[in-house]
């Protein structure tokens, strides 16, 4: 996720300066890029065009968000 795009490349840098990243950058899946008491998703599972997701969609992607979040563990800073 954020793999190769502006977003990607500006939260792993600070990922990797707090501590929560085994690495600065990410280019691809298998770059190395691991993270370290950390969990990034998506609020939307799929991309729509122009990363704008309508309330509809929204609301139609919400219960993998909630699943998700649900496999969290209790005491967990969300």
């Amino acid at each position: 996720m954020f793999t190769g795009d502006g977003s990607g490349a500006f939260l792993y840098r600070v990922l990797h300066q707090t501590g929560f990243a085994s690495q600065p950058a990410s280019v691809s899946r298998d770059d190395g890029l691991r993270l370290i008491d950390c969990r990034i998703n998506n609020s939307v599972k799929c991309v729509p065009p122009q990363n704008k997701p309508l309330p509809a969609e929204i609301a139609n992607c919400n219960r993998y968000l909630a699943a998700d979040l649900a496999q969290v563990a209790d005491g967990t800073v969300l």
